[in-house]
């Protein structure tokens, strides 16, 4: 009995922890950033974004609408990611919160796109991911850098999202919160049980 109320109790003043799901969209602030690197902020989690390519290309946020929406580069026509020209996240604020769900933008048949990772920055790591659509895209990298090219045509990075396991945002119990809570649950039917003895 004395062992049921401990559980009973632990139950009861259990703190429920809750997940965060963050979506950050690449689009603002908006036009030529002025610089090969900015700091994005999503849910209080900063991500460090660069481009690196021909003629050291800025950073540029485009928010034309439709599927013209996400972060590219000023050294193509259309301000996206093209040619050997590349987008790198430094992913060392987050990178314990994998997967990460990625959403690429401007993707019109034949153009194509690749994610990959790399441990040094400036240098095209591993294949990590290849695609030719919007997505999104679940993917799970290990090391701290996550780049982004195109292999065909041009194309933009929209979106990341990702679960930090922190409080507020959209809240999903985690299952240490449910368990605790079912066997409050269980000690209250055991107890009650025994108080009122047998039923014939």
């Amino acid at each position: 009995m004395k062992c049921l109320r401990v559980v009973f109790i632990a139950a009861c003043c259990a703190v429920p922890v809750f997940g965060t799901a963050i979506l950050g969209v690449f689009n603002s602030p908006s036009g030529d950033l002025g610089s090969a690197t900015h700091t994005y902020s999503f849910g209080g989690h900063s991500i460090d974004v660069t481009g690196f390519g021909p003629g050291s290309p800025h950073l540029f946020g485009k928010n034309a609408g439709g599927d013209e929406i996400g972060v590219g580069l000023t050294n193509d026509p259309d301000s996206e990611i093209s040619g050997t020209s590349y987008i790198e996240l430094d992913l060392i604020n987050i990178l314990g919160f994998v997967p990460l769900t990625m959403t690429m933008n401007s993707t019109t048949d034949p153009e194509a796109w690749k994610f990959l990772q790399s441990s040094t920055s400036g240098v095209l790591g591993t294949s990590l991911f290849t695609g030719s659509d919007e997505g999104p895209h679940a993917i799970s990298p290990t090391l701290r850098y996550l780049q982004i090219e195109a292999t065909t045509g041009n194309v933009l990075l929209h979106s990341i999202a990702f679960d930090d396991g922190g409080g507020g945002g959209q809240a999903v119990p985690e299952p240490l919160s449910l368990g605790l809570t079912g066997m409050g649950l269980v000690a209250v039917y055991f107890a009650r049980r025994r108080r009122r003895g047998p039923t014939s």
